[in-house]
């Protein structure tokens, strides 16, 4: 069953939507390579990067592993992006980035 959509663009800047544009063009990923993967449509990648439709969780976890983050980077839980948990551990007790 598709998610609710919100055409006011009142989420365009919630965390999900824009941790999803970030990760796109920051790895110079179509939507339609992310839409493929995870078996979605191009279309329904737009809902997501613009904030107009959320994904399930399901897809959230598709989207996290095909990008090689946590689902709590994608949601806005933490900030550091690694799903390794002990790296994640770290950089939270130390304050420290998983960036070199």
């Amino acid at each position: 069953m598709p998610r609710k959509q919100n055409t006011s663009g009142d989420n365009y800047y919630s965390a999900l939507p824009t941790r999803l544009r970030a990760l796109l063009t920051d790895r110079n990923i179509t939507q339609q390579e992310l839409a493929d993967y995870i078996g979605k449509s191009r279309q329904i990648i737009s809902r997501y990067a613009d904030g107009s439709s959320a994904p399930d969780w399901q897809t959230i976890v598709k989207i996290s592993a095909f990008f090689g983050v946590s689902s709590d980077y994608l949601l806005g839980i933490t900030d550091i992006p690694v799903a390794n948990t002990d790296l994640r551990a770290v950089c939270d007790y130390t304050g420290l980035s998983d960036y070199s």
